[in-house]
């Protein structure tokens, strides 16, 4: 219910924009969408934080259970926050799905089926050629990237748990269930803390978004075509949302995501290429049928 909710307030608020400069559009009702449950509010870490958490984690020692885990969480935890990695993206991560000459790592099968590429700096690299040299070289070369002490993944508890631990010796306090810092908060915090380095390199907000919606492949196409949808997007996402809302990088991504999936439907089921989508094509119908796709197709329930 969760999803579906967020999806469909994404389309009312592009709705009701659009109703503002004049265009006649469908409003979703609002009595249809599914009540609210649970929102968590991201934990962003400062950045005396970070260097308190990777401190701890670089003094960690073996364990009865993991005797590689002092030369395996300093690599995983810096990819989790240097690249904004999901802990599922990592831990599942190949010796094959990074490419150590161009510093790329390839993640596969991501949310919403999505591929993508992840480029490394030369320092963040150079930890990965030394850790495959150094850490994997006596183990499966085709392995997984992160293998626990049975050859196979390390299960997401495990990590969790013991980013509590790092959290506890860090001298950062953890609120509990729903309140975190969760380990997923270092993937927001890498989105923050980039956005912060952007503009503090004088960049400005149209610029700084395409970059951290990971040159969304299909945001490019409709910047380079515009049509009156992308027009109207593009000063939705910009002029509205981040100059006159001022809402959060978060935020603003989920809203990314969305539309993205929307644009997906349009040209999967409707052939309908997202550089020729139009205001037009928005009607109540095509609405609707998003909506019963992502419920059919995409297994999201209501």
């Amino acid at each position: 219910p969760q999803t579906i909710r967020s999806k469909v307030n994404l389309i009312r608020q592009l709705a009701m924009f659009m109703s503002r400069n004049g265009c006649e559009v469908y409003l979703y009702p609002s009595s249809m969408i599914p009540k609210k449950t649970y929102e968590h509010i991201p934990y962003i870490f400062s950045h005396d934080e970070v260097r308190r958490v990777f401190k701890t984690i670089d003094s960690l020692s073996p364990s009865c259970f993991s005797v590689r885990r002092h030369l395996i969480f300093p690599l995983l935890f810096r990819l989790l926050y240097c690249c904004g990695l999901r802990v599922s993206e990592a831990l599942n991560l190949r010796v094959s799905d990074i490419d150590f000459e161009h510093g790329v790592i390839f993640i596969h099968d991501a949310k919403d089926y999505r591929d993508r590429l992840i480029p490394l700096n030369q320092d963040l690299c150079q930890r990965c050629m030394n850790y495959k040299e150094h850490v994997l070289s006596e183990l499966n070369p085709e392995g997984y990237f992160f293998p626990a002490p049975d050859g196979l993944t390390y299960h997401i508890f495990t990590i969790r748990k013991t980013f509590r631990d790092i959290l506890w010796n860090s001298g950062i306090s953890y609120g509990g269930r729903n309140v975190g810092p969760r380990l997923h908060d270092l993937r927001h915090t890498f989105a923050v803390h980039s956005l912060q380095k952007l503009l503090e390199e004088g960049k400005r907000p149209a610029e700084v978004l395409p970059i951290l919606a990971d040159c969304c492949r299909k945001g490019w196409r409709l910047m380079n075509k515009p049509t009156d949808f992308a027009r109207s997007l593009a000063d939705y996402f910009t002029n509205y949302m981040a100059g006159q809302r001022n809402l959060s990088v978060n935020t603003i991504r989920s809203y990314r995501d969305t539309f993205c999936l929307l644009l997906t439907y349009l040209e999967e089921e409707q052939n309908c290429s997202p550089e020729k989508v139009q205001l037009s094509k928005l009607t109540d119908q095509t609405i609707n049928e998003f909506m019963a796709w992502l419920e059919d197709k995409r297994r999201n329930s209501i």
